[in-house]
């Protein structure tokens, strides 16, 4: 089963890169579709977010 579940979360974030792509709204209808309550999608993806110079956390690639 692919289902995505996210039990316990009071809000499921969803993104793509950028607006044009596709991949974040699918995401979301999936959740919605699936019975998740709170799902919201980011305007303008994540390109959007840096541009406005919020916060974006990284960290290190495991080693392959």
């Amino acid at each position: 089963d692919e289902t995505p579940r996210f039990s316990g979360h009071p809000l499921i974030l969803v993104y793509s890169q950028n607006p044009g792509q596709g991949s974040g709204m699918a995401m979301a209808k999936k959740l919605m579709r699936t019975k998740h309550k709170n799902v919201r999608l980011l305007d303008g993806g994540f390109d959007a977010w840096t541009r406005d110079g919020l916060p974006v956390e990284r960290s290190e690639k495991p080693a392959e």
